[in-house]
C-alpha cells in the first residue's frame, strides 16, 4: 500500500491535539484546518460558565457578569455543525461534554478546565447526528445517538469509539432521552417511540405514541416518583405531553399553547419547561399539572435552544444568527445580557495571512490563516447590508452588501481595525465585485453591471453601467473586458469595459443552468452553473463564446476558483476539484463534503479557502498536487508534529507535545483516504518518538 506519510505534517488540529483529520467522503482532499463559527444553534449550562454552539464550533463564556458574557476559548471546533450540547458533571471533579454535530458524528470532551478543554473522542455516526444522550458513570458509558434516516446509534465512547448496534426506527430520528433502560425517541412523521436497551446489543421497541412530526423531546419524573412525563416537539403543532410511566403504554397527558408557532426544541431545567420558538422566542412553562405557560420572551433572532443558569437566575437562549440571549424571567421578561455570533460566510478573499470573510449579516471578518491548521478572528466589521461578495485590493476590502448598502469600502491597512470609510449605494442588489485599479466592478442583480471609480475611496461614485438581460450575480475583469455570470436563463456575458463610462457588450453565451460565478484564465471561462454544474466556455472570440466543455458536478455548484490545470468548485454540499488540463473533457479528480454549504472559494498558495455558510471557513489541500516535507509545517499552539522518516517497513513519528493529554493519530494515503488510526494513549509533556509499523 503506498502511504505518504508526509502527509501527517499538514493535519488540522486543535489545541485539544487529537490528531484527526478522516472524513468519510473525501478524494484527493485533505483537511487542514478551519474557523467554522457562525448562528447559535445549541446551548449548555456549565459549571459557572455557559457553551454555545455557534455553526460548527463552540464559543465558552463566562458570565459573571450576565449583562457582559466574556470569552474563556473558542478551542472547541467541531467537523460538522453543532446541533445540540450536553454537559455531565461527575464526582471526582469532571466535566465531559457531549456534542452532536450534524454530518459529524459525535465528540466527547473534558471541560472541566472551560479556558483549555480537551477532545476525548470522536465517533462519525451513519447519517446526521441530531441529538444524543449518554447512558453510564464516567468514562464508562454508551452513547445513544437520533441519527436521522440511520436511526438510533449506540455507541461505547471510551476508551476507544465503537458502535455497539443500533435500532432503525420507522421514521427519523431528530431527538433521544435516555433514563433507566428505555430510549425515547422523537422520530419524525413516527410520532414517540420507547425503545429497550437493557441489552444494548438486541434493543427492542415497547411503546409509541402519534405524533404528527417529533422533532424534540425532554422527559422529567415529577416530585411525587409516580409520574413520568414525555415533553415532545410537534413542528406541525403544539408541544404534547405524554405520560410515559409505562412504557409499553404511553398515554397522553396535555399540552402547550405556544406564542406563536413552529416550535423548535425543548429542555427540562427544574423548575421549568423551556420552549424555543423559532420564530416568537422563549416560552417558560410548568413542568407538572395544570401544563400552563408561565410567559414569554419575543427574541431578536431565532431561538433554537434554551437552558436556565442557576448561577445567575435567568435562561439562556440560542438565538441563531442573535447569538446569546440571557433573558430574565421574573416578570416583566427582559433581556439583561447578550454574546454575538458570526452570520453565514457567504464570500472569501486571502490576501497575505488574512482571509476576509463576507458572512450576510454579521458583515465583514476578518480572521488570521498564517496558521492554517488553526485559524482566528481578529476583528469585524458591521457592513451597512449584509455582506454577500467580497474582493481585496490593497489595503481596501470592497464589500457586496446586497440592497441596503450597495458598494461598501473597509478600510484594512490594519487587520485587527477594520472601519468602513466610504459606500456608494447601487440601484440593485449588490451580489458580487472585483476590484480593478481605480474601478469596482459590481454585479448588482436586475441592475446589472456598476462601474464605480474609488480614485476616492471614502467618495465613491458610478461612472458608468451596463444593464444585462438577466440577474448579474458574479463578474471577473480581465485586461478590458468584464466578464458577468448573469443567472438563469441568461448565462455569461462579455462586456467590453475599456471606457468604463460607456460599456460595450461584445458577446454572450446561454448556459443550460443558473450562471453563479465565474473565473477567467487564457482562453476559457470557467462557470459555476447552479444544477448543471461546471461549465467550460470559449472566450478566444469575445464576440462569438461557445460551449467547449462541462462536467455535471453532482450538487448546486455557487463558486469556481482556477489555478494551473485545476478547477475547483464550490459545489453547495462540497468541494470538488476538477481536472481541465483538456479544457474541452474536464474531469472530477477529488472532492470534500463541507459541513455545511459551500458558496465561495479561494486558493492561494497550497490552500483552498471554502466558505461554508453556516460553518465559516473551512481549509483543505490539494493532495494531488503533491506534499513537500518540511519541518514543523503542523503550526499549533501546544504541540508540533515533525518530520517522519522512514525506514523499511517502519516509521518514526516525532512529536513535540507541550502538557500532558492523550493522542490519537491517524495515517492517510496519497489520495487523502484515512489508512490506520493509532490510539497513542496519554503523553506526558515533551519529546516523544513513535515507532509504528507499515502495513
Amino acid at each position: 500500500m503506498n502511504v505518504l506519510f508526509c502527509m501527517l505534517m499538514t493535519v488540522a488540529v486543535n489545541p485539544a491535539i487529537k490528531l484527526n483529520t478522516s472524513w468519510p467522503d473525501s478524494l484527493g482532499v485533505h483537511f487542514v484546518g478551519n474557523w467554522p463559527f457562525g448562528p447559535a444553534h445549541a446551548v449548555a449550562q456549565g459549571d459557572g460558565h455557559v457553551l454555545l454552539g455557534s455553526g460548527g464550533g463552540i464559543y465558552i463564556l463566562n458570565i459573571d457578569d450576565p449583562t457582559n458574557p466574556v470569552l474563556l476559548s473558542d478551542t472547541i471546533r467541531t467537523r460538522g455543525f453543532v446541533m445540540n450540547l450536553r454537559i455531565r458533571l461527575w464526582s471526582p471533579p469532571a466535566a465531559e461534554l457531549f456534542v452532536g454535530a450534524g454530518k459529524a458524528g459525535i465528540e466527547v470532551w473534558d471541560v472541566l478546565d472551560p479556558s483549555m478543554p480537551e477532545q476525548q473522542c470522536v465517533y462519525n455516526t451513519p447519517g446526521f447526528a441530531y441529538d444524543y444522550d449518554a447512558a453510564g458513570t464516567f468514562r464508562q458509558y454508551n452513547t445513544l445517538v437520533a441519527a436521522g434516516d440511520s436511526g438510533v446509534r449506540v455507541v461505547s465512547t471510551y476508551p476507544q469509539p465503537e458502535e455497539l448496534s443500533h435500532y432503525q426506527t420507522p421514521g427519523s430520528a431528530r431527538g433521544i432521552r435516555f433514563d433507566g433502560w428505555y430510549a425515547y425517541v422523537a422520530d419524525g412523521y413516527s410520532g414517540l417511540r420507547i425503545i429497550n436497551f437493557s441489552d444494548p446489543y438486541n434493543p427492542f421497541e415497547v411503546g409509541f405514541y402519534g405524533i404528527d412530526f417529533a422533532q424534540a423531546i425532554d422527559i422529567y419524573w415529577d416530585q411525587t416518583g409516580e409520574r413520568y412525563y414525555a415533553y415532545v416537539v410537534d413542528s406541525y403543532g403544539p408541544v404534547t405531553v405524554v405520560n410515559i410511566s409505562d412504557q409499553s403504554d404511553p398515554q397522553y397527558a396535555g399540552e402547550y399553547a405556544l406564542f406563536g408557532y413552529y416550535p423548535h426544541n425543548v429542555e427540562v431545567d427544574e423548575p421549568y419547561l423551556l420552549i424555543s420558538n423559532y420564530y416568537t422566542g422563549l416560552q417558560v412553562a410548568s413542568l407538572t399539572p395544570p401544563f400552563h405557560s408561565i410567559g414569554y420572551y419575543d427574541t431578536p433572532g431565532y431561538a433554537c435552544d434554551a437552558a436556565y443558569s442557576h448561577y445567575q437566575n435567568c435562561a439562556l437562549v440560542a438565538d441563531w444568527h442573535r447569538g446569546l440571549r440571557l433573558i430574565d424571567i421574573n416578570d416583566p421578561f427582559h433581556e439583561i445580557g447578550h454574546f454575538d455570533v458570526p452570520d453565514r460566510a457567504l464570500g472569501v478573499c486571502v490576501d497575505d495571512a488574512y482571509a476576509y470573510i463576507a458572512d450576510h449579516r454579521g458583515g465583514l471578518r476578518v480572521i488570521d490563516v498564517s496558521a492554517p491548521a488553526y485559524p482566528r478572528e481578529v476583528a469585524h466589521c458591521h457592513t451597512l447590508g449584509p455582506a454577500i461578495g467580497i474582493d481585496v485590493s490593497g489595503t481596501y476590502a470592497y464589500v457586496a452588501a446586497y440592497d441596503s448598502g450597495g458598494l461598501v469600502i473597509v478600510d484594512v491597512a490594519t487587520p485587527g481595525n477594520p472601519h468602513v470609510i466610504g459606500h456608494c449605494d447601487t440601484p440593485g442588489k449588490a451580489m458580487d465585485v472585483h476590484a480593478q485599479n481605480s474601478l469596482v466592478y459590481v454585479a448588482d442583480d436586475e441592475e446589472g453591471l456598476r462601474i464605480i471609480s474609488v480614485t476616492t475611496t471614502t467618495d465613491p461614485y458610478e461612472v458608468g453601467y451596463l444593464d444585462t438581460p438577466g440577474h448579474a450575480v458574479g463578474v471577473v475583469v480581465v485586461d478590458s473586458f468584464a466578464y458577468v455570470a448573469d443567472g438563469t436563463g441568461s448565462g455569461i456575458h462579455i462586456i467590453d469595459v475599456s471606457n468604463p463610462s460607456s460599456p460595450l457588450e461584445r458577446g454572450s453565451c446561454v448556459t443550460p443552468g443558473a450562471a453563479e460565478d465565474i473565473y477567467v484564465t487564457g482562453s476559457y471561462a470557467y462557470v459555476a452553473d447552479g444544477s448543471t454544474g461546471l461549465r467550460v466556455i470559449d472566450i478566444a472570440d469575445p464576440d462569438n463564446p461557445h460551449e467547449a466543455g462541462s462536467f455535471d458536478t453532482p450538487s448546486y455548484a455557487y463558486g469556481v476558483y482556477v489555478v494551473d490545470s485545476f478547477c475547483y468548485v464550490a459545489d453547495s454540499s462540497a468541494l470538488r476539484v476538477i481536472n481541465i488540463a483538456v479544457p474541452t473533457n474536464p474531469q472530477e479528480v477529488g472532492y470534500y463534503t463541507t459541513p455545511d454549504c459551500a458558496y465561495d472559494i479561494d486558493v492561494k498558495s497550497a490552500f483552498i479557502y471554502v466558505a461554508d455558510g453556516n460553518c465559516g471557513l473551512q481549509i483543505y489541500k490539494n493532495t494531488l498536487i503533491g506534499v513537500t516535507e518540511t519541518q514543523h509545517q503542523a503550526i499549533n499552539p501546544r504541540f508540533r508534529l515533525c518530520q517522519n522518516p522512514i525506514n523499511g517497513d517502519r516509521v518514526t513519528v516525532q512529536l513535540d507535545i507541550n502538557y500532558p493529554r492523550n493522542v490519537i493519530l491517524d495515517i492517510f494515503s496519497i489520495l487523502g483516504q484515512n489508512i490506520e488510526t493509532y490510539n497513542l494513549g496519554h503523553l506526558n509533556a515533551g519529546n516523544h518518538n513513535i515507532t509504528l509499523p507499515l502495513r
